[in-house]
């Protein structure tokens, strides 16, 4: 069932020498400092960059931190006696300028990035407490410093400012090997060897992300053209290609390089005396290792759930990316499915930290992440959902206020009945499907009933029960507010939307699983709306395997497993029918041909390798088996099976304290967990 070149349950692969953004420094070990949030926006920056550069249907709005070009850092170091030497290497970006007790130490200016110089502190130091005092300046780098010797080290001692005056501390990152700072260390890569066929088409049978590696018998003039398919690779018709169609200068025996790609087939033509010799492609891949796994009797289901987690896989890189295609760029609604997909396979706390703090609003909390309403709150919901999953205390300590200035900016685009209403210029997306958006948009009070309840879990996590109360109590009030207000008792559902007194007459799936999912329906709407929205055909289907993947989760939670399995087998399987290896932006099973590419008015427009159609790797690793998390970090869990078609079915959960290891075989559960996680079997 296994597809990626990068595959291991135990190794993480490929090794992480280059990339040190895969694991914290402790606390006693030398590292890179820089201000919290500059390391996430600068790569954010570049991420930008270069998707620009390299696609060419880009689009990424919204507004995003910037870091800063001026730091502090500073730190006591105690010493009983004055040692005899003190050369100290510091690495640094941009203009230092370092004083110990006042003194200066060292002032150094180079154009190099990062540049490194030793420093005599041996002059300015004392018994006693010394003060390590360092300004860096930048203009187009985030100011950052690392400093290892025996008498000084950037440890966890060290603290920062970005405004000179008010100190914490500092952000920490271990080196890469060779020097590299952080901010400059890159994905490492994989060999991968494609097949040849007809008219110098190469496949690599896997969707991958890579640079094309090319080698000629003779002075050449190399084309490189990617696809997702052959199609697309065999396409020349600028006005419809997505990604820049690289040509390069290629000499007798010599390899050359493309431009970053996403690809499963490549067309190289070679003009000039040479001869086309070998392809290869440098593919890039998070480290990591599958520590979640999924099997069950049917071989469908089984290698849906792979390839979701390829998917998901690719689409890991400094952040969660939605597409490798287009947009290659992190939007948020992406990340919450993410997030939950990334704990139940990698379990990577470090890029789910990266994508929240790369996303956030600014620290006034006053713009819409994305430019989206209903992108900011997934955002506040993602932020409460890593702190729970992942059990990380601090990061939800860290990022509870700026959660609570974004829920009091929204509070003022309330109307009177307390209805979240859009800004103009505001986007609500909600799916890419027939919906009626205007007014008050149902789906958007089910997300805001959903950030009310993060926000109340978030802050009960930090302690502050005040808080916590308030917005429950809000919540609560909403809640009424929404059954009264999108409720049709002649339709059986929740309605689109309100415009003033008047109700929109359109019913969607969306309004009424997020409804569900929300707990904004109660038991007898629930049995309503299940009967007359999400059985059966009345109502037009999603619009994608984003919005695919809540109608499964308010399925699990209605109790209809069975019906959520028959979906991800047809809707699912049938990407793996027409040929998928990473499953699809969007995809319709009454589309013929080209009709399976075409997106947004474009040949070739759909990404087929998209983060928001991984939602299987969650669906079925906890689905089939009623996995309720109950407690921080999975210290105590809840298992309800429930009866499907399937034989057997088991899964793996990688929680912070061990593998969860659970089976379920003709009706008989099992589960081993490890010290430090409950089990607890529901009904027992």
């Amino acid at each position: 069932m296994n597809i990626d070149p990068a595959w291991s349950r135990r190794a993480v692969i490929p090794a992480t020498d280059n990339w040190p953004l895969c694991s914290e420094a402790a606390a006693d070990e030398p590292a890179w400092l820089y201000l919290p949030g500059d390391l996430e926006a600068w790569l954010l920056s570049r991420v930008r960059y270069e998707g620009y550069r390299d696609s060419l249907r880009v689009y990424h709005p919204g507004l995003f931190r910037s870091f800063a070009t001026v730091a502090k850092f500073q730190c006591k170091l105690n010493l009983k006696r004055r040692p005899s030497r003190c050369h100290v290497t510091v690495g640094h970006t941009g203009i230092l300028h370092m004083e110990v007790n006042g003194g200066v130490a060292a002032h150094l200016e180079t154009p190099h990035d990062p540049a490194s110089a030793r420093v005599d502190l041996r002059p300015h130091l004392r018994v006693g407490d010394n003060d390590i005092v360092i300004c860096i300046a930048t203009l187009d780098v985030p100011p950052s410093l690392y400093i290892d010797s025996p008498m000084l080290r950037t440890d966890a001692r060290w603290e920062c400012s970005r405004d000179l005056q008010r100190f914490s501390p500092a952000s920490r990152c271990r080196p890469a090997t060779g020097g590299t700072a952080p901010h400059h260390s890159r994905l490492p890569s994989l060999t991968v060897r494609p097949t040849r066929e007809a008219d110098g088409l190469y496949d690599f049978g896997v969707e991958l992300i890579g640079r094309p590696v090319v080698t000629a018998s003779g002075a050449s003039c190399v084309t490189l053209a990617p696809g997702e398919t052959p199609e697309e690779a065999r396409n020349t018709n600028l006005q419809t290609q997505e990604q820049v169609v690289d040509t390069l200068t290629v000499s007798a025996g010599k390899p050359v390089t493309g431009r970053l790609m996403a690809m499963r087939y490549l067309r190289v033509e070679s003009t000039g005396a040479g001869r086309v010799q070998d392809v290869s492609a440098l593919a890039e891949f998070h480290p990591a290792a599958y520590r979640g796994a999924f099997a069950c009797s049917d071989d469908r289901l089984t290698r849906i759930w792979m390839h979701s987690a390829y998917t998901l896989r690719l689409c890991m890189r400094e952040f969660f990316l939605d597409g490798l295609k287009r947009d290659r760029m992190p939007w948020v609604g992406d990340l919450f499915l993410s997030i939950l997909c990334n704990a139940v396979s990698f379990a990577d706390a470090g890029v789910v930290k990266r994508s929240l703090v790369a996303s956030a609003p600014d620290d006034a909390g006053r713009c819409q992440v994305n430019g989206i309403v209903d992108y900011t709150l997934y955002w506040l919901i993602s932020v409460e959902q890593y702190a729970s999953l992942w059990g990380d205390l601090e990061f939800a300590r860290q990022w509870c206020p700026l959660v609570q200035r974004v829920l009091g900016w929204l509070r003022q685009s309330e109307d009177a009945r307390g209805l979240l209403m859009p800004r103009p210029g505001d986007w609500v997306f909600v799916d890419w499907a027939e919906m009626d958006k205007q007014g008050a948009v149902a789906a958007i009070q089910m997300l805001y009933a959903m950030a009310m309840e993060s926000a109340a879990s978030l802050a009960s996590l930090c302690g502050d029960v005040t808080v916590a109360a308030e917005h429950t109590k809000r919540r609560k009030a909403l809640v009424k507010t929404l059954r009264e207000t999108f409720w049709s008792e002649r339709r059986g559902a929740f309605v689109d939307a309100v415009r003033g007194r008047r109700r929109s007459s359109h019913v969607s799936r969306q309004a009424n699983l997020l409804a569900v999912l929300s707990g904004v329906a109660d038991v007898r709407q629930q049995n309503q709306l299940c009967r007359n929205v999400l059985q059966g055909t009345k109502v037009a289907p999603v619009g994608t395997p984003y919005m695919g993947f809540f109608e499964c989760l308010a399925l699990m939670k209605l109790g209809r497993q069975q019906q959520m399995v028959d979906h991800i087998r047809g809707y699912w399987g049938g990407m793996l029918d027409q040929g998928a290896t990473s499953f699809w932006e969007g995809f319709d099973l009454s589309h013929q041909g080209a009709q399976h590419t075409a997106f947004y008015g474009r040949a070739f427009g759909k990404s087929l390798c998209h983060a928001w159609a991984a939602g299987p790797v969650y669906l079925l690793s906890t689905g089939l088996f009623g996995l309720r998390v109950l407690e921080p970090g999975w210290r105590s869990l809840e298992v309800c099976p429930s009866e499907t078609d399937l034989a057997w079915a088991c899964a793996v959960w990688p929680t912070p304290a061990g593998d969860v290891r659970v089976e379920l075989d003709r009706g008989r559960l099992s589960v081993k967990a490890p010290k430090g996680v409950r089990v607890r079997l529901a009904g027992r």
